[in-house]
């Protein structure tokens, strides 16, 4: 077991005898290659013209062929006090049944309007 520091250089060397000499050891110097800088992508972005943009002078003409992808809206006013507030500051109430409807197929709501009370019963 020796040790040595070149000043020059900044570099510590040390020589250590292993247990078992027939033991391997992999990535050993994993570390150096976690902090190695990274390569930096060098590519340029390719941007194509798919479709020749048509300027029209008539304003509905664009709206025709686009989707409408906004849902209609309706704000639902119902004062339930025995409903748990939820979100920022509590301040969200009886949402629950309009995202459940909205979201059924994404997400798995539980029942968050039931009280607790009413849950464990």
């Amino acid at each position: 077991q020796t040790g040595k520091y070149d000043s020059d250089k900044g570099e510590f060397t040390f020589i250590l005898k292993k247990v078992d000499e027939n033991q391997y050891f992999e990535d050993l110097d994993l570390v150096g290659k976690l902090l190695a800088p990274t390569k930096k992508y060098q590519a340029k972005p390719d941007i194509q013209m798919c479709e020749e943009v048509v300027q029209s002078s008539d304003p509905e003409s664009c709206s025709d062929d686009s989707e409408d992808w906004y849902l209609e809206q309706e704000i639902v006013k119902e004062e339930n006090f025995d409903l748990p507030k939820y979100g920022f500051a509590n301040k969200t109430q009886g949402m629950g049944r309009e995202l459940r409807m909205e979201f059924y197929e994404v997400l798995d709501l539980k029942d968050v309007e039931k009280p607790l009370q009413m849950k464990d019963a």
